[in-house]
């Protein structure tokens, strides 16, 4: 819906430039997009949740002061105020009119839950966000270090403050020690509890061994626990088991003996 209005604004008005379409979009999207969908009963009956989005959501919304999403716990900055913990900083990512990518850093100021009417409840968070100003003047990036830097007097001059939750990264701001950059904070990123940091990977070197032998080995399956090249014979166990008691007896024979060979020496 952006793109087609973006390129209806040309066809009327013909080569505009970026600042007067982003001016047309803020002060004239909303109704063109509300009679775009109503006057269109196909696209009505083929996408219901749009006609519902076009008539706006009730005039009452919630305030929450947490909110977790992407294993971060965001609050807003009136929650964060005078606590220890800092969770209160954004980063999203943004796309202009030049196709270009860019990080845009802010506070989150309120989160807010709207419904919408329709047959099922329909409900959708959003982060209403107060963002530094993303060009030279108000962010810069070291060009050895990657450090980003914010100007905390400098906001971002146009109305664009709300962000769905699942784009948003968390970050802090850690202002510099003395008075040399007073006017600048560094942009720390927040790690996500429960995700492990995969960005920075060591490459293990190793070689794969193959071998050219595809010759399989079979073992003989076992029958029987006798050796057919030695000569054996079958054993009674019965006459082991007297053999023993006999040897036995001697053995106590010879103890008596040597027993009574003993007391005669005395």
């Amino acid at each position: 819906m952006y793109r087609m209005y973006v390129q209806s604004l040309k066809s009327i008005y013909g080569d505009l430039n970026d600042n007067v379409i982003d001016t047309q979009i803020e002060v004239d999207f909303p109704r063109w997009f509300q009679e775009y969908v109503t006057k269109n009963h196909k696209l009505r009956m083929q996408n219901p949740d749009l006609y519902d989005l076009a008539r706006g959501p009730l005039r009452l919304a919630k305030s929450w002061p947490i909110y977790h999403v992407n294993g971060y716990q965001f609050n807003t900055t009136s929650w964060g105020e005078g606590k220890i913990t800092y969770n209160s900083g954004v980063c999203v990512k943004g796309i202009g009119q030049g196709e270009t990518s860019s990080d845009y850093y802010g506070v989150v100021s309120e989160i807010l839950e709207f419904e919408w009417r329709s047959q099922a409840t329909r409900k959708l968070i959003l982060f209403y966000c107060d963002w530094f100003d993303p060009s030279s003047r108000g962010m810069r990036i070291h060009n050895q270090y990657k450090i980003v830097e914010v100007r905390k007097g400098r906001k971002y001059g146009k109305f664009d403050p709300f962000i769905f939750p699942k784009s948003a990264t968390q970050v802090y701001y850690s202002p510099y020690p003395g008075r040399q950059k007073v006017d600048w904070l560094v942009v720390m990123k927040t790690k996500p509890r429960g995700v492990v940091d995969d960005r920075h990977t060591l490459e293990v070197a190793f070689q794969v061994q193959e071998s050219e032998v595809n010759a399989t080995i079979e073992d003989d399956p076992i029958d029987n626990l006798k050796d057919d090249s030695v000569y054996g014979e079958e054993v009674d166990l019965h006459m082991l088991q007297d053999d023993e008691d006999e040897e036995d007896d001697f053995s106590d024979d010879g103890e008596d003996e040597d027993q009574e060979e003993d007391d005669s020496i005395e």
